[in-house]
């Protein structure tokens, strides 16, 4: 079994292990937890040590090694680009409000459920487009660097989810 990864929004799909366009290689995944702030106050006359008053966690940054691959020069251009347009939609999304949240969805190959993580902005770090590798190779790799919300998204909720019987 494998993971399957995918970078999308209501309006587009990249499948990042199509092994079409890109492959995210073997151990190319990593999304550590993020890390907690915590605020501590005064403790009360009765206690010892201080008492948490509020507990709060930084986004998450999750990487991707990926391969991007094209059937020709201008194909790999056009999916790098394509990278670089969700991660603009997903800047303008998380400023602006504008367009619809991006995430990156992670998912068993064969399974139905997924976790989503909400990606804020993005980075793809590839070689130079002038070199060499562009103009003698259809792949290329690439550093997939996201900084998204810090906890992942499970399967969707929907309204019949928490009705006892949905056909009634």
């Amino acid at each position: 079994m494998a993971w399957t990864f995918s970078m999308l929004n209501d309006d587009t799909t990249l499948a990042l292990n199509d092994m079409a366009n890109y492959a995210v290689k073997l151990d190319g995944f990593s999304a550590p937890s993020p890390p907690r702030l915590a605020s501590w106050g005064g403790a009360t006359l009765f206690r010892h040590g201080e008492d948490l008053i509020e507990r709060v966690f930084r986004n998450r940054t999750v990487t991707l090694d990926v391969w991007i691959i094209g059937t020709s020069q201008d194909n790999l251009i056009a999916n790098i680009n394509a990278i670089h347009q969700l991660l603009d939609l997903a800047a303008d999304f998380s400023k602006y409000g504008l367009h619809s949240q991006v995430k990156l969805r992670r998912q068993w190959d064969s399974g139905t459920n997924q976790v989503d993580f909400h990606v804020i902005a993005g980075v793809l770090d590839v070689p130079d487009e002038t070199s060499v590798i562009h103009s003698k190779n259809s792949r290329v790799s690439g550093r997939l660097t996201l900084v998204c919300k810090p906890f992942a998204y499970g399967a969707q909720e929907t309204a019949s989810n928490h009705i006892k019987d949905p056909m009634i």
